[in-house]
This record gives C-alpha cells, structure tokens and sequence, in this order.
C-alpha cells in the first residue's frame, strides 16, 4: 500500500505548518534572548543548551495549543524512568512528537516511545490497540494513530533544518517526509510581527523563572 499522502496533506495543513514554523522561531528567538542576557553564567555551561532549548520549545507549543484556532491539541506523557515529558501534538489522524535532529536525513535517537507509536505506520493497518467503550466498561478495537516526528536543528542562531518526518513501522527509514523551510518566509507572514514579539517576551520571561528555580542563574 502506497503512502496516503493526502490524508498526511489533511493532518498537515498549511496553518499547521504555519504554527510550527512561527512556533520555532519565537523559541528559538527567547532562547537566543535568554542566553545572551545570561552569557556570565552560561559561559561554559554548553551542557545546559540543549536542555534549555528543549524547554523552550516545549513551552511555546504547548502555550500556543491553547488558541482557539490552533491546528492541534497538545498532550504530555512521560517517556523514561526519570519521568522526562515529551510534547504530542494530535491531529486527527497522527499524532506528532518534537525532536532534535542531527541532520534532515537522519531520525532522531530510539526510544520505547517512538518505537511503539511508528507501528501505527504499518501499511496494512492490522496493529490494533483495544480502549474501552464511551461509557462502558467493553474494550473496543481502534486503530492506533499515524506517528510523525517536527525534526529540527538550531545551532548558534541558526536553524538548519526543520522537517516533518513520517517513520516507517520498524523506525529504521521515512515514509515520507517535507522541507518546512522552503516555504519559511511565506510561514512567517502568517503570524503578525507584533504578536511574535509578544509570545517572544513571554516565553523568555517564563525560562528565566524556570532558570532560577532550578539554581542555573540568579
């Protein structure tokens, strides 16, 4: 069975793209903000970008879930023992997670989670999960969603890739996956400048309590 491109193109709509695109750009922005403003005491804590960035980008997405015309519903599971949080964002028919890549090309680092979710990538659909009954205690078979994966890379101001990604069922190669900076000025324009400089303020505003809290500035 061919790849449904059209149902992917249904999930992965140009507002959802749009979101996404805007989305990096404000994290990435109030990161960049967050770490200049803080240089003294993150001068050699390279340790700590990652996992900063990480939460920034987290942040924004789930914060920007909340509109009333968001592309997407944003859900939180833990997904190891140390009971990290990874972000899913549901469509109708995929569910979507958010992750670094090291190159457009390549999929990011195997975990049980991700390994679970690409067997809803199985070409003959047959991988049924059972959820009980809307008001009963009868389990039901439902297909499980299609997985994809927002893979992007941002490197001293500098994003270098951001793509949609659709794994194949054994998380080994892609089904399919898009280019989301082609189109990343067109992207931009979607969402009015002063509304990005706004959500840009706010979210450097909430990493830097976040910051504090946890004794990485002061």
């Amino acid at each position: 069975m061919a790849f449904d491109k059209s149902l992917f193109n249904d999930n992965f709509t140009f507002s959802f793209r749009a979101t996404v695109a805007n989305n990096m750009h404000i994290a990435t922005k109030a990161f960049d903000k967050f770490w200049e403003s803080n240089s003294q005491f993150l001068c050699e804590a390279d340790d700590l970008y990652g996992r900063i960035l990480t939460y920034a980008v987290n942040k924004q997405f789930r914060g920007s879930s909340t509109d009333t015309a968001s592309a997407y519903l944003v859900s939180g599971k833990e997904t190891n023992t140390y009971k990290a949080k990874a972000v899913f964002l549901n469509t109708k028919d995929y569910i979507t997670s958010i992750c670094r890549t090291d190159t457009p090309r390549k999929l990011p680092c195997k975990a049980n989670y991700k390994l679970k979710l690409s067997l809803g990538n199985r070409e003959d659909n047959q991988q049924m999960e059972l959820f009980p009954e809307h008001g009963g205690d009868q389990l039901v078979p439902s297909i499980p969603k299609k997985y994809a994966i927002i893979g992007y890379r941002y490197i001293n101001g500098d994003l270098r890739h951001l793509n949609i990604i659709v794994p194949d069922w054994r998380f080994k190669s892609f089904l399919y996956d898009i280019n989301l900076l082609d189109q990343i000025n067109e992207y931009y324009n979607y969402v009015p400048q002063e509304i990005v400089e706004e959500s840009v303020a706010a979210l450097k505003t909430d990493i830097v309590k976040q910051a504090k809290k946890q004794n990485i500035i002061q």
